[in-house]
């Protein structure tokens, strides 16, 4: 659990929520637009209804965010949000499963042998077992 101190009481939480309204209300922004644009979760606004406590630093951005557009968010740059934001999600995908392969590829001869079967590559008493 976060320390104390570093949480909004209740009331404070609930009052951070009411400005949210009143801005988007004031500016005819959807709540889907500002919380985007804010990069909180979109659920914030039922989960401090329903009792949890907003930290200082989501508030401070949450203000932020309002202070800096002050007559809303427009559609367009809506849209230029959500594709940036999904493109850097793409490319942290993309670094993480990046696979490095070896410089040089060894082909292993995997024909059985014709006297009992056993590929190549494994081994047999026919055909020694070849080098990985």
């Amino acid at each position: 659990m976060r320390h104390e101190r570093l949480l909004l009481t209740i009331d404070e939480s609930l009052q951070v929520v009411a400005e949210i309204n009143r801005w988007c209300r004031r500016t005819g922004t959807n709540y889907n637009r500002f919380v985007t644009a804010a990069g909180v979760r979109p659920s914030l606004r039922s989960s401090v209804r329903r009792g949890t406590r907003l930290t200082i630093t989501t508030a401070e951005i949450i203000r932020s965010t309002m202070a800096d557009n002050p007559r809303g968010i427009e559609w367009e740059e809506h849209k230029r949000r959500v594709k940036r934001r999904a493109s850097e999600r793409l490319k942290r995908v993309q670094q993480r499963e990046r696979i490095e392969f070896p410089a040089v590829l060894v082909r292993v001869d995997r024909t059985p042998c014709p006297r009992c079967g056993v590929r190549k590559d494994i081994g047999c008493k026919h055909f020694p077992k070849e080098a990985q």
